[in-house]
């Protein structure tokens, strides 16, 4: 594995927490710029022994080590071609495969093992892989189909329901992004069950 300082550097995130059964996630943040810290969050599917990270976010060594009491970390899923900067730390570390829609133009290293469509047979059962047509950059959503669902989405759909990894700025940012004519939409999701 190669130096940890050729990788981006893990920011403050929670410990991982199961959702539903076999499935978790991690609240996280990034730092955009100098002013600008958000929330991300990392969805974990386990299968078996098999773990699947979807849109990976850098873990710190306690959160790594949380990480392989789940199982192998045998795969990303790239839902959204913004998300990757921490696919390569976790390509090195695991030796993972990366699925994704297509080569993303903001991290286009590491390209995927493996091309992902509405119609791509999934790693882990009781789950549909939802694409959005006509979009710029591709993007998809994923139905884990259990426990009433749960809707995986990544920057077209989202739900901010915890913003305390928020900081002022980019609290003051995302209000005036929903209350211009932005390209990008918020919404809020209150169905605890989906269908697609």
């Amino acid at each position: 594995m190669p130096n940890d300082s050729t990788f981006p550097p893990f920011y403050p995130h929670d410990s991982i927490e199961e959702i539903i059964s076999d499935v978790f996630m991690v609240r996280g943040t990034i730092r955009m710029n100098a002013l600008m810290r958000i929330t991300r969050n990392m969805a974990i599917v386990r299968h078996e022994s098999e773990v699947t990270l979807i849109n990976p976010i850098r873990l710190d060594e306690a959160g790594l080590d949380q990480l392989t009491t789940l199982g192998d970390v045998t795969r990303i899923f790239r839902i959204g071609p913004m998300h990757g900067v921490d696919d390569r730390f976790y390509i090195d570390r695991y030796g993972c495969e990366l699925w994704a829609q297509e080569t993303s133009s903001t991290y286009p290293e590491p390209k995927p093992d493996r091309l992902i469509d509405a119609s791509s047979v999934l790693p882990f059962p009781n789950a549909k892989l939802f694409t959005f047509e006509g979009m710029l950059r591709k993007e998809s959503a994923l139905l884990i189909e259990r426990e009433g669902g749960l809707l995986l989405t990544t920057d077209s759909l989202q739900h901010y329901g915890d913003y305390r990894h928020n900081n002022f700025f980019s609290l003051t940012s995302m209000q005036s992004l929903r209350a211009s004519n932005s390209e990008i939409v918020f919404f809020t999701v209150v169905t605890k069950s989906f269908k697609i």
